[in-house]
């Protein structure tokens, strides 16, 4: 009899305990899951069956609610870039972004007609490859006759407007340098 009641009470606390085990294990799991799903970027996931009287339950809750302003900011910036990548397109200036180590990371179309190579050649190459370390040098904001990539004169009375600034992109700092031709507008105004 003795062994009998140890042998039921040991196996009654061994489900107990289990079923214990699971109503703490799967939450955290699913907590786990939805945090990774966040990181990731995956906003579609959601935790369901959490009630708010309990710890995890309010965890759950905490978590869904925090998906909502992650996936509004994270539209919000694809957004943005979206308009950014437009804009650049359509705009008659050639437009370069450089790196620090004069590492070119972005330019536009007229950018591409500027250095007369495609993008994908010229994106990840050094300025100097490119004929463009004159863009990075002098006053941020100047009038100068227009060149061709290499230093070589353009047509005969041809003016290029050079504006240089800074910005940062991904904490690290980039020069910014958009490129204007001034020959048509000055020919308007003549």
């Amino acid at each position: 009899v003795q062994w009998t009641l140890s042998l039921l009470v040991v196996l009654s606390w061994s489900l107990f305990a289990i079923s214990v085990r699971e109503r703490v294990v799967r939450p955290l799991q699913t907590i786990s899951n939805l945090i990774a799903a966040l990181r990731e970027g995956d906003y579609s996931i959601r935790a369901r069956g959490g009630r708010l009287d309990d710890a995890l339950g309010q965890a759950m809750y905490e978590v869904n609610a925090l998906r909502e302003p992650l996936r509004d900011q994270r539209l919000g910036a694809l957004e943005a870039s979206a308009l950014l990548r437009k804009v650049m397109e359509e705009v008659d200036v050639a437009i370069f972004a450089f790196d620090e180590g004069g590492v070119l990371r972005l330019a536009n179309r007229a950018g591409e007609r500027l250095v007369e190579q495609p993008l994908e050649r010229m994106l990840g190459r050094p300025a100097s490859e490119l004929g463009l370390t004159p863009l990075l040098d002098g006053e941020a904001r100047r009038v100068v006759d227009a060149f061709l990539p290499g230093g070589e004169r353009a047509h005969p009375g041809g003016r290029v407007e050079i504006r240089r600034s800074t910005f940062r992109q991904s904490g690290l700092p980039h020069q910014l340098v958009v490129v204007s031709d001034l020959t048509r507008p000055l020919r308007d105004e003549e």
